[in-house]
């Protein structure tokens, strides 16, 4: 079978971010079974996106995209695929890649969704940038779900990522590379890790003002921020390590298995990879109520309110009696089993072919 997942980044060395990380395993995932992928992706040249993965570049017009560029490429992209004759094309979220592949007619197509594009949106913009942005976006992402022959949900609730309900929705989770099943968490007293960069919908600041608190209470915790580059925020409360984003998996499996916890503090999430990789991994995850979250980690994570007070005391809480957190890390362990690429790849091939069936 040959597959042509579509995504509208530009891919570095390494996957970056929860899409291009679920992409890179699809792919290699659908190789080691003997199927033909090719990505096309964003970007300039003919160099492949990652090692072992065939990249075909089409370039996009940047912030013109959203005022007309998106038909460019999307016509682009509809070429690509024509030519390629792949069995099942794939758009890789409900942007400018589900949108081009979902208006392409000469075969079979799947939308993946992952994210929110209009919650991204909403906390990236001001109040003029989302007025003005936002129904071009929601236009967009409508004309994926709708257009596509198959949707695929990494959440069972279409309501937390989708403006209108798909016409056929399958969930399947995102999957997690086999490094975090093989490390061993050995926290390390008083850390805590957080892994959501500078992005505010990720909720940093929150993090950082209830870290005052807890400090005052365990003053030798320590919290690492990947994806904060040092020097990037000035007048860091003590004891907060900034770091550069952690690029393999291995080493960002060992930054969360040396934690007494993983928190994520954002205001909005669908189905945070970060939080699939801490259940994996087996270390207390805390996180908030918002989007996907209780879905995905409830009876797991520690969810709490979006509150600085509430985050800090499960901080706290983590930090001081490990021992209590003992059956969630037993129940994020076995749940994490649903995660693993041969399942994930497995339940797309099985998609894939259902669709192909019915021609």
């Amino acid at each position: 079978m040959r597959v042509c997942l579509v995504i509208d980044s530009d891919p570095g060395e390494a996957p970056a971010g929860g899409v291009e990380k679920a992409t890179y395993a699809l792919c290699v995932g659908l190789q080691r079974l003997g199927h033909d992928v090719v990505l096309v992706a964003g970007g300039h040249g003919n160099h492949d996106a990652w090692q072992g993965v065939h990249a075909l570049r089409i370039p996009a017009s940047g912030r013109h995209m959203l005022l007309g560029g998106a038909r460019a490429w999307s016509a682009a992209v509809a070429r690509a695929l024509t030519q390629l004759r792949p069995d099942v094309a794939q758009g890789q979220g409900l942007g400018f890649a589900g949108a081009a592949v979902a208006g392409w007619r000469g075969g079979p197509s799947v939308v993946s969704v992952h994210g929110n594009t209009l919650m991204d949106l909403r906390h990236a913009r001001g109040p003029l940038g989302w007025a003005v942005r936002a129904p071009l976006v929601r236009a967009q992402a409508v004309r994926a779900l709708r257009g596509a022959t198959a949707v695929v949900n990494v959440t069972p609730n279409w309501r937390v990522n989708c403006p209108v309900k798909p016409r056929a929705q399958v969930h399947i989770p995102n999957p997690v590379d086999e490094a975090f099943f093989t490390e061993i968490a050995s926290p390390e007293p008083g850390s805590v890790a957080y892994f959501g960069g500078l992005r505010r919908i990720k909720g940093g600041d929150l993090l950082l003002a209830a870290w005052a608190r807890v400090v005052a209470e365990v003053p030798d915790a320590r919290l690492y921020m990947y994806g904060v580059p040092p020097g990037s925020i000035d007048g860091l409360p003590p004891h907060c390590i900034p770091h550069a984003t952690l690029t393999s998996s291995e080493s960002i499996a060992h930054a969360m298995g040396r934690a007494s916890a993983v928190v994520l503090p954002s205001r909005y999430e669908v189905t945070p990879i970060v939080a699939a990789e801490a259940m994996t991994v087996g270390v207390p995850l805390i996180a908030t109520d918002v989007g996907g979250v209780r879905a995905l980690a409830g009876g797991v994570a520690e969810v709490c309110r979006i509150d600085t007070a509430e985050i800090a005391a499960q901080i706290v809480s983590a930090i001081r009696a490990p021992q209590t957190w003992t059956g969630k890390v037993a129940e994020g362990r076995k749940r994490s089993e649903m995660f693993r690429t041969e399942y994930v790849v497995g339940r797309y091939v099985t998609l894939y072919e259902s669709i192909l069936r019915r021609g």
